[in-house]
């Protein structure tokens, strides 16, 4: 009776820990990597994961930086425009929850691609489940 009983909770069990919003990892990799006059820029869906973060001083050494937060500009990509250029020097882009609008081009990845033809280079990119990190030098 037991084995049919472990056998149908095996899926449940096997999730667990379970993290709602993934970006503890992120945050960890900026952590571990973020130099002098760096800046982070949270985008909106990443934002009420990273406040929460924020609220039990589990950010670490990130609450030292200029921390811009992204807004909530529905599903169009072109509000971003105006949001990002003011972005200036070497900064880290978090991402979580990312909007796929209609247009087939998610949030992040526009946003990344307007800073790259911009005249942003990228330093460096992690992926993780749930999140993701860009280290661009926005000059």
């Amino acid at each position: 009776m037991i084995i049919p009983v472990l056998v149908l909770f095996y899926p449940v069990i096997s999730k667990f820990p379970m993290e709602k919003q993934e970006i503890k990892q992120s945050l960890d990799f900026i952590q571990e990597n973020i130099q002098s006059d760096d800046g982070v820029y949270v985008y909106y869906g990443a934002s009420h994961a990273f406040a929460f973060y924020e609220q039990t001083s589990r950010i670490g050494v990130i609450a030292d930086y200029p921390i811009m937060h992204g807004k909530w500009h529905g599903l169009e990509n072109a509000p971003y425009d105006r949001e990002i250029s003011d972005l200036r020097g070497r900064v880290w882009l978090l991402f979580s929850h990312v909007i796929q609008p209609a247009d087939g081009e998610s949030h992040e990845r526009y946003m990344v691609d307007f800073l790259l033809r911009n005249g942003a280079e990228l330093l460096a990119e992690q992926k993780f489940a749930g999140s993701s990190v860009y280290y661009l030098d926005a000059k």
